[in-house]
């Protein structure tokens, strides 16, 4: 869909609970989860895909897994989002209840083509919660072919869905132009309407998307949606809908199938489409940087925000440098990679137009970041685009024109890199402004004119090398290898010993490898290299140039969010891809409200139709932290519990019943009370206790308990009725 993650298998409480395991090798990745290991399973074989779901109004995303089955329905399942997507095959675990009513023993395992098998697959694809995965190997998925290919749509329309005329043909128009000859050609080979019972529209969980996509093939029999098919499942979604969109997360690139969820709201359907398919073809998110909520806020790229209210609707923009690299679009011709050196200065045509040079990328030889730089004049391909309007968006940036900053996060997502100017925001950068994420880049928007954007880049601490000198290979920061280079020295000469310096004390080193310790800081690194040329009766020491330590950055990890969205129940992170010797600081928030810390979360009443924003900081020492945030959809109402009440006393006149209301919890349950004579509610009997009067004579009397609580859905249940009132 159009960010964060909430992937997990859902964890066992208890002191003896394990997680699962993932083990990967060259050819495939096993996994494995102890904790069903008793468990009635079905063996099954299919594709695992990662499904990103949007909202785009209150900017949230999650990423799970679906699996479809071969001749068979789509299913979603939970596990470690330490697999990655491929084929699968393996087993899933069922429910007891599905176990029983589809004669399965419980421990057992049947094959999903026998009978019973394919019946209970049938009725874990309507289950509203994912399937846990007990074991799986996941194999990589192969293309059917190399080269450009011809891609296919399928669109069915949900309950009488009525997207804007042309959405779903400009969205296949639009990825055709972005992929130039890769994609071949991109029709709609079928279409048929279909209804749906899929909570939300297909779009609440993972597991109302399965049900709607099974729905949805079930149209167009004997048609694969493999990635490797090139065939795309677009289900055109009502208008009224709640949410946004979603998609399958290809690993194909651009030669991926997949499928997706579309809104046919009039204002962002056509953005949508491209959004989705763009996940289709494995690209994530556009964002801001340095903002814990700025999922989707690149509005300067089509995988951020889907923008409403303009007539005729925004169109998307094209497809940035960022993107167009990462799915092999870019010639040397288009784009230019600067390396460290003297000052260069480009001239860039505008990124939406079709020659020139369009793009640079630039790796900061301080840290290894990767960005992207792009002029967006809101001509050519962008044209229709949202930027540049004028039209501002509360809390987000200006989304001005200018030079377009962008950072991959190795993830395949992208980051907007903004500029302050006051107390405003921008998302671009005009004449005469710089962008220096480090001491070692430096980059100057020095003018734009109608036709070009003039740029210079500087690596202000570069130094060019001396062929005499040593120097060393590889980025002079936290954890990071480097690799010694003796420089040039007469012929014949051999033997070298080499000592890293750090602030001019030796350090332990291998050899020409060193390793950089995290105390190493802040200090200069030098490297010394001794030797005795030919000749020479006493040994020579030559140094290198010292370079600044930096700190280390953390690769990238992720946490999952698992649990139930609903008040009083518990939500649970699990990191994974960090080192054991990092620490984890969590924080929980609703709106601006912390509401807990650790690694679970009890949802509160405040937190009712809110998104909750987990933040969680990695601290190790030497590196860099940058939290990672994770953000859950909306909070449903909590679900009160309550044993069933009763009433106590003689059913006779003039005595008095008392309700006896049973167990409510949680704690704080306010009760109310209402009596019924024979199912009909009596006038004014709302306490605790009825005292019977001649008009219930005959009549079997029950009660009524309703229990409230902020936070939660209001709950009444029912007594039992009593013997007939008797004089």
């Amino acid at each position: 869909m159009m960010r964060r993650a909430t992937v997990a298998a859902a964890l066992v409480l208890g002191t003896m609970a394990a997680l699962p395991t993932v083990t990967a090798t060259a050819d495939d990745t096993d996994y494995s989860d102890a904790r069903y290991a008793a468990a009635t399973t079905v063996a099954v074989e299919g594709e695992l895909v990662q499904v990103v779901s949007d909202d785009f109004e209150s900017h949230t995303a999650s990423h799970d897994y679906t699996l479809s089955i071969d001749d068979g329905p789509t299913i979603a399942v939970s596990l470690d989002d330490d697999v990655p997507a491929g084929e699968f095959t393996g087993e899933v675990v069922v429910d007891p209840t599905v176990a029983r009513q589809n004669g399965l023993a419980r421990g057992s395992a049947v094959d999903g083509d026998s009978p019973r098998g394919t019946s209970t697959l049938e009725a874990l694809s309507e289950t509203d919660e994912p399937v846990p995965v007990a074991s799986a190997s996941v194999a990589p998925i192969a293309p059917a072919s190399a080269g450009p290919r011809a891609h296919r749509a399928y669109v069915a329309y949900m309950n009488k869905a009525t997207p804007p005329a042309g959405a779903v043909e400009n969205a296949l128009s639009y990825w055709r132009t972005e992929a130039g000859g890769s994609i071949t050609s991109f029709p709609i080979s079928a279409q048929a309407d279909f209804t749906s019972t899929a909570a939300g529209c297909g779009m609440a969980t993972s597991a109302s998307a399965a049900q709607a996509w099974t729905e949805a093939a079930a149209q167009f029999p004997g048609v694969s949606f493999d990635q490797s098919t090139s065939n795309h499942l677009i289900v055109m979604v009502p208008a009224s809908c709640a949410y946004t969109g979603l998609g399958t997360l290809g690993t194909l690139g651009l030669a991926s199938g997949g499928k997706t969820l579309v809104t046919s709201s009039a204002g962002v359907s056509a953005q949508t489409g491209v959004h989705e398919l763009g996940h289709n073809f494995g690209l994530d998110h556009a964002n801001q940087a340095d903002r814990a909520d700025g999922e989707y806020d690149d509005l300067y790229s089509p995988m951020g925000l889907g923008i409403s209210g303009a007539n005729p609707a925004f169109t998307s923009p094209a497809l940035g440098t960022l993107y167009r690299h990462e799915l092999d679009l870019t010639t040397s011709q288009e784009v230019v990679a600067v390396d460290p050196g003297a000052p260069r200065t480009f001239g860039l045509a505008a990124r939406g137009s079709s020659t020139g040079v369009r793009g640079l990328l630039v790796t900061d030889p301080t840290d290894g970041e990767e960005y992207s730089i792009d002029w967006r004049p809101r001509t050519d391909r962008d044209e229709g685009a949202f930027y540049g309007t004028g039209y501002r968006i509360g809390g987000l940036p200006t989304y001005s024109t200018g030079v377009v900053i962008e950072r991959q996060d190795g993830r395949g997502a992208t980051f907007l890199e903004t500029r302050q100017d006051g107390d405003t925001t921008y998302g671009s950068f005009g004449p005469g402004t710089t962008f220096d994420p480090s001491p070692g880049l430096s980059v100057t928007v020095t003018g734009i004119t109608g036709s070009a954007a003039i740029v210079t880049v500087t690596f202000p601490q570069y130094v060019a090398p001396d062929p005499e000198l040593p120097s060393f290979t590889g980025v002079p920061m936290v954890d990071e290898t480097l690799w010694a280079d003796p420089g040039e020295w007469p012929d014949g000469t051999d033997d070298f010993t080499y000592a890293w310096m750090l602030d001019g004390v030796e350090s332990e080193g291998v050899a020409d490898m060193f390793q950089v310790p995290p105390s190493a800081v802040g200090q200069q690194l030098r490297l010394d290299v001794t030797a005795t040329p030919p000749g020479h009766t006493e040994a020579i020491t030559r140094s290198s140039v010292a370079r600044t330590v930096q700190p280390g950055t953390f690769s990238p990890g992720r946490i999952t969010v698992g649990g139930v969205l609903a008040v009083g129940r518990t939500l649970t992170a699990t990191a994974t891809g960090w080192t054991s010797d990092t620490r984890l600081d969590h924080a929980w928030f609703v709106g601006s409200t912390r509401v807990g810390t650790g690694r679970t979360v009890v949802l509160p009443p405040s937190a009712r139709g809110h998104a909750v924003v987990l933040r969680v900081t990695p601290v190790r020492t030497g590196y860099t932290s940058e939290p990672v945030t994770v953000t859950t959809r909306a909070v449903a109402a909590g679900s009160l519990s309550s044993t069933t009440p009763r009433v106590s006393g003689q059913a006779k006149v003039g005595r008095t019943l008392s309700a006896v209301p049973g167990t409510w919890s949680p704690r704080g349950v306010r009760l109310t009370y209402q009596w019924f004579a024979n199912g009909r509610a009596i006038a004014k009997a709302t306490g605790s206790r009825l005292t019977l009067t001649s008009s219930t004579v005959g009549k079997p009397i029950s009660v009524r308990v309703t229990g409230t609580l902020t936070g939660y859905t209001t709950a009444s249940r029912f007594s039992a009725r009593t013997v007939r009132v008797v004089r």
